[in-house]
């Protein structure tokens, strides 16, 4: 039955990635990040970029691929997040209209909450986190309120070191990016419905609780309730509770010990 549903998720993403290749669809969020110049990301009006620095950096070569290219692949990450996350429930999340939009848009969403998912195997999947979806971490608290101290280092260590080298190579960017942030702290341009300051309490509490009474899915919802703008294709990152309340639904499943 798990194979079979497993199959079933990896043949309809398969079609979807296809028809989305073929006609199009409307890949925004990729076109963020295909266009957005390395070397001035911020303060554009049009297909505004929210990411850190090294982010951006990090773009440059994707950026020498053809558009198409590089749309079919971003989509096709988050295809393959969904199915690593989901594993034989994907038939059954894949069709609702938060992770069909935000396959289409080609956005990270999906690739952060499997770095959040499986951070708790891996920390150094943390740096991704906090490079592109700087609020989410706020999650950092599992670590801190677990006493994982391994963990924490590894998971800052890690992003500090990717900073450091972008800050060398450009640290009036990483100056640039504070002061966009910080613009945005009174909720314009926060393009939903609660600005992301008024959320993160509401996000920590969650995680403490999630922490000290060893439920992880509570992780999946704050990082939602983190999320830097709500869309209606933010829901998409709840697909991150499944594999924290039922582990064997994932292709690899998170490893999180219990509390001592």
């Amino acid at each position: 039955m798990r194979f079979a549903g497993v199959a079933g998720g990896i043949g309809l993403t398969a079609v979807v990635w296809a028809n989305f290749v073929r006609f199009g669809g409307d890949p925004g969020d990729a076109t963020t990040y295909w266009t957005v110049d390395p070397e001035a990301p911020y303060w554009r009006a049009e297909y505004q970029f929210l990411y850190a620095p090294a982010f951006a950096q990090a773009l440059i070569p994707f950026q020498a691929l053809p558009f198409d290219v590089w749309v079919g692949l971003i989509r096709g990450l988050e295809a393959a997040a969904l199915v690593l996350l989901a594993g034989p429930a994907t038939p059954l999340v894949l069709f609702t209209p938060p992770v069909i939009t935000e396959i289409n848009a080609g956005n990270v969403n999906l690739l952060a909450i499997a770095a959040v998912v499986y951070g708790f195997r891996w920390p150094a999947l943390w740096a991704f986190v906090l490079l592109s979806k700087v609020s989410f971490g706020i999650g950092l608290l599992w670590f801190v309120v677990r006493r994982e101290w391994r963990s924490l280092a590894i998971a800052l260590g890690v992003t500090a070191a990717i900073s450091i080298v972008s800050f060398i190579y450009r640290p009036g960017l990483w100056f640039d990016w504070v002061a966009f942030i910080a613009s945005l702290a009174g909720g314009e341009g926060t393009a939903g419905f609660l600005p992301v300051w008024f959320r993160l309490p509401v996000a920590a509490l969650l995680v403490i609780w999630g922490a000290r009474t060893d439920r992880p899915w509570a992780m999946g919802v704050a990082m939602f309730v983190a999320i830097p703008r709500l869309y209606p294709l933010s829901p998409a990152i709840l697909v991150g509770v499944l594999p924290l309340k039922w582990p064997s639904l994932a292709l690899i499943p998170p490893r999180v010990g219990r509390r001592v």
